[in-house]
């Protein structure tokens, strides 16, 4: 009995420990099964938080990267100024209404490397382009606004000036620009400020010779605008420093330089201002033939005492020192001249001169009375008004 029952103990604990692993099954099935649970639940959660974002960030996209407004094709002008950072156009776009935001455009700028590659200029873009369009327009200039050039030469007369602009079509009427002109505020003009209201045109002297590049649709303000800026660009510091140590005004060394401009050739303008200088010290008239011609309105080199005895603030032959205002528009050369003249023929004294040539516009110097009148009539046979 005692074996019996070892036996059937043993069997007992065998039976028991067969029950126990199979017990086991149940529990290990139900562990696999909350684990697939939860790993199908964070796959399912991952992919719905990656479409969410991939939804968030196409429509971001088609909000940023898209037009403003897909249905406004009314053409909107803008200008990007020459030198513009990449800010700077970003601001222009957005403040128009052609972008959303500016951040996102300069990102983009940054990120296709384009930052050098936009040009400046006028250009007509809309609101229903996309901010690519818009980049690719700005880089290749086929939304620009047409230009036209122009260039006017040192020593025109405004009246000549305004003609110049008429036949090259820059502006529609001569007579009309001439009266803009007249109207044309200077108050945020500085070196203007102390120009006189009573003379014939108001800014002779003061509209640059140079080259120009202006828009097609360019109005006679801003070619003004254009024109005076360039002046005060050459006009610099140092000029404005140098016309007080000669104890002069501004409009009074544009009105020297005119008449430098108008006497003769870049070579001789400081031995010219030397002598306008020096008769001005002595409180001798210039007589400048060049002030004449400016009120005869006819460039003729041999004069009449008729022409010389006209009166007319301009007229240099019976009034001292300068005319009222500039006869002309000097270049920077003479503008030089005007400020720094020939040392040399300063200290020597020189105080005349006389044109050989119209043709050549070369002049002879001379210290005397006798001598300037011995070269007058040696060239005067030159001066055929013919």
């Amino acid at each position: 009995m005692a074996q019996i029952e070892g036996i059937n103990n043993n069997t007992g604990k065998e039976v028991a420990g067969a029950n126990n692993s199979l017990a086991m099954h149940p529990g290990n099935h139900t562990l696999k099964s909350q684990f697939l649970r939860k790993f199908l639940i964070f796959v399912i959660s991952l992919a719905i938080v990656i479409g969410t974002l991939a939804i968030i960030v196409a429509a971001s996209y088609n909000y940023f990267m898209g037009p403003v407004d897909a249905k406004n094709d009314s053409v909107i002008t803008i200008e990007i100024p020459r030198g513009a950072s990449t800010s700077t156009i970003a601001s222009i776009l957005e403040k128009n209404g052609l972008i959303r935001n500016k951040n996102i455009f300069k990102l983009y700028v940054d990120l296709t490397d384009n930052s050098t590659k936009m040009q400046a200029g006028k250009y007509e873009l809309k609101p229903s382009m996309s901010l690519e369009q818009i980049m690719d327009e700005i880089i290749s200039g086929k939304a620009m606004v047409p230009t036209k050039k122009f260039t006017i030469p040192e020593g025109l007369e405004l009246q000549q000036v305004a003609q110049a602009l008429e036949d090259k079509g820059i502006i529609a009427s001569a007579d009309t620009f001439l009266r803009q002109i007249q109207e044309f505020d200077v108050s945020s003009y500085p070196l203007l400020s102390d120009i006189l209201e009573d003379r014939e045109y108001k800014l002779e002297g003061y509209l640059f010779p140079d080259t120009y590049e202006v828009y097609d649709d360019a109005t006679p303000e801003q070619i003004i605008e254009k024109m005076l800026d360039q002046f005060h660009k050459v006009f610099n510091n140092e000029y404005v420093q140098r016309a007080k140590e000669l104890e002069m005004t501004v409009d009074q060394v544009v009105t020297l330089a005119s008449i430098i401009e108008r006497e003769g050739t870049t070579s001789d303008f400081k031995k010219i201002s030397a002598v306008f200088h020096n008769r001005m010290k002595k409180d001798m008239p210039l007589q400048s033939c060049a002030t004449i011609q400016y009120i005869i309105k006819e460039r003729k080199w041999d004069l009449t005492t008729e022409d010389t005895s006209i009166e007319s603030p301009y007229n240099t032959y019976i009034n001292k020192g300068l005319p009222i205002g500039p006869i002309a528009s000097p270049g920077k050369a003479a503008i030089e001249a005007a400020l720094y003249p020939d040392q040399q023929f300063m200290d020597e004294g020189y105080l005349y001169f006389v044109l050989k040539d119209p043709k050549t516009r070369e002049h002879a110097f001379n210290k005397t009375l006798a001598e300037h009148n011995a070269d007058v009539k040696k060239y005067r046979d030159n001066w055929s008004n013919d």
